[in-house]
């Protein structure tokens, strides 16, 4: 009798001539009949079906049985190493895996694919062995404490892996292809366990059933071996010459089974939906397991470009996650599988846009045309151009895209937001509404909408609209984490900060919406905290620039200046293409006093961009600090007139009410600040009306404004407010001089963050 089963869906088929008869280890004694048709529904979403031929029901149930229990432990155990999961569930997960590691098949099978790579640093070993000595699971602790033991050796013989030449298996696929049989014949187990037996691990391989009389497979383990010493030399084994096709079992009773294409197909799509949903939940390195099966799985059974299009699939499903890292690392594998993939290169270069690496993210779409797909090419060059503030290169090459293409939305949003990025808010606006007139549900577009009114200054607008398209889309990050940056720049931190709380919640692998929270924490004074949380993403994701950020300006809002320029090196150093930083590091040199660098590495033309502005500003600060006012007035009134941002206009507005204070133009002072709600400057805006109306002798406005700045603002400003409250209100003798004020309001605006 012929069998087919599958531990994943714990289901086993028996074939009796023509007749089927099913049974579930749910219902272990209920064998049930169907017709042929519905065979593959049953195994739809499974990646590991087997054939098994010549048995009796009996032995299929103790196949099954065993094929359950592997998989389901190699699940338990991830779910043990996983730091994040709870720990009821990492308890009663060590539980269940004390019973099954009691069966040494099941321990090999654990073994074979653990020990087939080195543990990731987000692996919570040693927590896993404290919770099962503390349960006093016997053989689960034996078994941990065995495996963190052959950690280095693990290492050591995987990176021996690695080293292996390309050449010595014929093409970086057929290398692949090797390893998971490597691991499913547990050659890396073998190499570890047995390191200390000479050459016995590649005896055991070598006659192994999938590997005996294989001249490649001697030639590839000797060669693995040979770092470690570990050779065999004169020794025949039995003369029978195998196919290496990597579909054979380790017996000739075990086959894959062969399945239709749309059933591939149904498969593949759910393996992607389990994958997603693990990625929801923040469960990476499961998923990252999931995919592997996943690649096997597509290797088998379908071609290059279908695997590819799997992957760049969930490398675009990582991007709406808020994770550029990962979709770098599932685009990275899908190139791999299918390099003359036009849409795999053009999803990589979307991926190394989002990290700031501008120039692979050009190859990459160079690439994309090369491979025929002129519209991505296009689009994706163009995307960068504007990310550089290249804009009217980038609008020119997004128009060629819109007239050769002209039902691609994509080149007309990004005219739109290269329009915005220019200032053009107009202009984007009408744009926007253009595009919505085709589309009117399409949510990058709504979003860019409603982020020009952001930029515009209608805050109450932007809000609503982004309020709105978050619970339209909940699944898609940008509205979500857009809604709560703009209930900060209201002044609302408190909501703003719990709405990050539940966007981290929902999007747990995403960096943004944590930096965002950080920077939260530092408006709320919690400067240590938020240094905490900057450093913690940067572990996490080493790759993505704004935690980087947000830790240098947070030195800076404290007044760490060397700290914080060493800080902005760092970031320069990584993100050389990133102009806008450059802004930050200037602001320092300022503050210290450096006019000549901080001039230097700011752009010199008229402003265009948001960052060009920020520059522009800062030219104008360094003007007036080093007593220039003319000069400066004359930048800051221009930029008043002319910015086209709202939030980048109160500093201009800032900037001018200082100089006022030192022309002695105090009534000045309050229209160009008392609407100001900004949080790294509202409190600056109440210093300087402090100042104005002390001098003005209006107690009841100064005292207003002094309990308006929080003890949680930047140390400068609750130094620059004391001591205008000892001119001011208790006109004691020991006090700065003007100098000294004029400075400290100087430099709590360079310092605001």
């Amino acid at each position: 009798m012929k069998a087919i089963l599958s531990g994943q869906t714990a289901i086993a088929v028996c074939i009796e001539g023509e007749n089927l008869y099913s049974i579930s280890l749910d219902s272990p004694e209920s064998w049930i009949a169907h017709q042929k048709w519905k065979l593959p529904h049953l195994f739809a979403d499974a990646a590991d079906i087997l054939q098994i031929e010549d048995v009796s029901r009996s032995e299929v149930m103790d196949k099954l049985k065993l094929e359950w229990a592997q998989d389901r432990s190699l699940q338990l155990i991830l779910i043990l190493l996983d730091h994040k999961e709870e720990l009821q569930t990492r308890l009663e997960a060590a539980e269940c895996l004390d019973d099954f590691l009691n069966q040494d098949e099941v321990r090999k099978y654990v073994e074979n694919h653990l020990y087939s790579s080195p543990l990731p640093s987000t692996a919570d070993l040693n927590g896993a062995i404290r919770l099962s000595e503390n349960s006093l699971l016997s053989h689960l602790t034996e078994f941990l404490n065995t495996f963190q033991s052959d950690q280095e050796e693990i290492s050591k013989r995987f990176a021996a892996w690695e080293a292996l030449p390309i050449n010595l298996f014929g093409n970086p696929t057929i290398k692949r292809d090797y390893y998971y049989e490597a691991v499913r014949h547990g050659a890396f187990r073998l190499f570890v366990t047995e390191r200390e037996k000479k050459n016995i691990a590649v005896i055991q391989l070598l006659s192994h059933p999938h590997f005996r009389g294989s001249s490649k497979a001697r030639t590839i383990f000797q060669k693995w071996a040979a770092p470690f010493n570990e050779s065999v030399t004169n020794i025949e084994f039995e003369s029978q010459e195998i196919d290496d096709d990597t579909n054979n079992g380790t017996d000739s009773r075990y086959k894959k089974h062969s399945i239709s294409g749309f059933n591939v197909f149904q498969q593949v799509e759910k393996q992607k939906e389990a994958i997603k949903k693990l990625l929801r939940e923040g469960k990476q390195d499961l998923a990252l397991r999931f995919t592997k099966d996943l690649i096997a799985k597509q290797r088998r059974d379908s071609e290059p470009k279908h695997l590819a299009k799997s992957l760049c699939d969930l490398a675009q499903f990582a991007k709406s996650l808020g994770s550029a890292e990962l979709q770098l690392e599932f685009v990275l594998k899908a190139v791999a599988e299918a390099p003359d993939d036009s849409w795999s290169h053009a999803t990589l270069g979307d991926a190394y846009r989002s990290l700031a690496e501008f120039q692979k993210a050009q190859d990459e779409y160079h690439t994309t045309g090369v491979l025929g797909d002129v519209r991505m090419a296009l689009v994706g060059r163009a995307e960068v151009l504007k990310d550089l503030g290249q804009i009217d290169e980038a609008i020119q090459l997004f128009e060629q895209c819109i007239q050769e293409f002209s039902d691609d939305l994509i080149s007309r949003n990004g005219r739109a937001a290269a329009f915005a990025y220019n200032g053009s808010f107009q202009q984007a606006l009408d744009a926007y509404d253009e595009i919505l007139r085709i589309a009117p549900f399409d949510a990058v577009t709504s979003s860019g909408r409603a982020q020009v009114l952001r930029d515009m200054g209608r805050l109450d607008e932007a809000l609503k609209e982004f309020g709105e398209l978050a619970k339209s889309y909940p699944e898609e990050i940008i509205p979500q984490n857009a809604f709560a940056e703009v209930l900060r720049e209201l002044g609302e931190l408190d909501k703003a900060r719990i709405a990050l709380i539940n966007v981290i919640e929902h999007f747990p692998l995403a960096p943004e919406p944590r930096a965002a929270y950080a920077r939260i924490l530092r408006d709320l004074g919690r400067f240590n905290e938020a240094l905490s949380e900057y450093d913690k993403i940067i572990t996490e994701f080493p790759l993505n620039r704004w935690a980087y950020i947000g830790v240098a300006e947070t030195y800076r809002k404290i007044g760490r200046l060397p700290e914080a320029l060493e800080a902005y090196e760092r970031v320069i150093n990584l993100f050389p293409r990133v102009t806008h930083i450059r802004n930050g590091k200037a602001s320092v040199l300022v503050a210290m006093g450096d006019y000549l660098n901080a001039l230097k590495i700011l752009p010199t033309n008229l402003p265009a961009t948001q960052s060009e502005w920020v520059a522009y500003h800062i030219r104008g600060m360094v003007r007036m600090r080093s007593g220039k006012l003319e000069k400066a007035e004359k930048i800051f009134e221009w930029g008043i007139n002319e910015i086209p941002w709202v939030s980048q206009r109160a500093y201009f507005k800032t900037a001018l009410a200082s100089l006022r204070v030192q022309q002695k133009r105090y009534q000045e002072v309050f229209p160009l600040v008392q609407t100001i709600i900004h949080p790294s400057i509202e409190p600056i805006a109440h210093a300087l009306i402090m100042h104005a109306s002390g001098e003005l002798g209006d107690m009841p406005r100064f005292n207003q404004s002094y309990e308006s700045i929080q003890n949680t603002s930047a140390p400068v400003v609750i130094e620059l407010r004391e001591a205008l409250a000892e001119r001011y209100r208790r006109r004691t003798t020991s006090i700065p001089p003007d100098s000294w004020f004029f400075l400290h309001e100087c430099d709590s605006l360079l310092l605001a963050a």
